[in-house]
């Protein structure tokens, strides 16, 4: 869910509980209740956008991050076996470990370094700032010197 709350901004977002039959119903249309981690408050919000319809998603937390899982980890429950044997695709949310089975589509395959890339953050250096090599050699030792900085962080 690539949302902010609108109190703070904050981006550590969960569902709430539903409360109330209006907040239920809401949810057939895909507002749901939201809560941040940060200052604490509710508010609703719309989760479904058309363009992501067509795409699996978790039926718990309704993110896009799936990976598959193993049947000789997991015993799945019948109606997961059900669907499976009909063409149904196993999948498993990273965020909530939750294992269901789908016949959408993926819309992107689970990277975890592709998840790792994302969340740090890169500031430019300026030109300024930046040391040049006086030979040769010393260009090559400061880009191993700057790859192996990259793979630290």
């Amino acid at each position: 869910m690539g949302m902010a709350c609108p109190e703070c901004g904050g981006r550590k977002i969960r569902l709430s509980k539903v409360h109330g039959m209006l907040e239920r119903i809401g949810t057939l249309f895909g507002y749901y209740p939201m809560r941040c981690h940060d200052c604490n408050s509710r508010f609703n919000n719309r989760i479904w956008s058309l363009a992501h319809l067509v795409f699996a998603k978790c039926p718990r937390c309704h993110k896009m991050d799936l990976a598959k899982w193993s049947e000789h980890y997991y015993n799945a429950p019948l109606s997961q076996r059900l669907k499976m044997t009909f063409g149904g695709q196993r999948r498993r949310c990273v965020y909530c470990r939750h294992n269901f089975v789908s016949w959408r589509p993926l819309k992107e395959r689970y990277n975890a370094q592709k998840r790792i890339n994302r969340s740090v953050i890169r500031v430019p250096v300026p030109p300024s700032q930046q040391s040049q090599p006086e030979s040769p050699n010393e260009s090559s030792q400061l880009e191993q010197q700057t790859d192996l900085t990259s793979k630290s962080v």
